[in-house]
């Protein structure tokens, strides 16, 4: 049972709903599979890192269907933006600066991505070199 919509991009919808056999509220994300190859190809790559990395930092992935035209991918729904994120970050760290927020933020997607953080691994802006 969708809720409500809460937020859209270029190539997807993001939506609230019920599951009815459980009442448990997910997140929804819909990828228009109808659009070009380039958008088709991000989204089963995105479906394959989802379905490969399982982990404890990154949202929990339920299951993913196909339906009219969209992939389907039920996730953890996060009520939380970027900015919460960086704001909870600096506050658990006492001071007011985002670069040891965004560096924190950072250690999370390396360990999420099982590097581990390791020096060198990854660039500031966390791609490989």
């Amino acid at each position: 049972q969708v809720l409500e919509t809460v937020g859209s991009g270029a190539s997807s919808v993001v939506k609230v709903a019920r599951h009815l056999g459980t009442g448990k509220v997910v997140a929804l994300k819909y990828l228009n599979m109808m659009g070009d190859a380039a958008t088709r190809e991000q989204a089963i790559t995105e479906l394959k890192v989802l379905y490969d990395c399982r982990c404890d930092h990154l949202v929990d992935f339920f299951d993913a269907f196909y339906d009219d035209g969209s992939l389907i991918i039920a996730l953890q729904l996060m009520r939380a933006s970027l900015e919460d994120c960086f704001a909870a970050l600096r506050a658990a760290a006492g001071h007011s600066g985002t670069e040891p927020a965004a560096a924190a933020l950072q250690e999370q997607m390396l360990q999420a991505k099982g590097h581990g953080g390791q020096p060198g691994v990854h660039g500031a802006d966390g791609v490989a070199p």
